[in-house]
């Protein structure tokens, strides 16, 4: 089976999982033990908990917090052992792809499956109809304010003809009252 290494152009076979090597997780405790390394000083060197180091050991990659941070702790752990950091970090990648959905594709390919997806455009072309849909009641506002505020005004100078006031004004604050 071939597979797209990340970040290069060029493919190459996946890693025999079950083969000689062993798993992804098998090979990286079998180079630590065969160091003499315990988890506890890798953990201690790279910052990294030892249930997250142990995590990728077993291959469980759901205890992991997962995305950038699963292959910074690979690439640290492989640093630590000297192994080949870029290999370890394409062979962790073949690996969570595998047992993610089985097959040797890198989870990049399945995020571009998901762009073409049009399902996700769905809240997009909402939003886009909601603003058009203000921006149309905004216009239409805004074409009949000048019209409604004349006929407002109108309205107001024909009540103030008809209605005139029948008490005299009250004086204003600023004149002394009278004796």
């Amino acid at each position: 089976m071939m597979a797209a290494v990340p970040g290069t152009k060029s493919y190459r076979p996946l890693p025999d999982w079950e083969g000689d090597l062993g798993s992804f997780g098998e090979r990286l405790e079998r180079e630590r033990t065969t160091r003499g390394i315990t988890l506890q000083e890798i953990a201690d060197a790279t910052k990294i908990s030892a249930r997250m180091l142990r995590a990728l050991e077993t291959e469980d990659f759901d205890k992991l917090p997962g995305g950038i941070f699963n292959r910074g702790f690979v690439r640290a752990y492989a640093q630590h052992l000297g192994m080949d950091v870029d290999e370890v970090a394409a062979d962790y990648v073949a690996a969570e792809a595998v047992r993610r959905n089985g097959t040797g594709e890198p989870p990049l390919a399945e995020a571009e499956a998901k762009r073409h997806d049009t399902t996700n455009l769905l809240p997009w072309l909402r939003l886009v109809a909601l603003l058009l849909l203000l921006a149309g009641l905004g216009w239409g506002l805004f074409r009949l304010s000048g019209p409604l505020r004349s006929a407002w005004q109108r309205l107001m100078a024909h009540q103030s003809v008809a209605a005139p006031l029948t008490h005299a004004p009250a004086p204003s604050p600023s004149q002394p009252p009278r004796r």
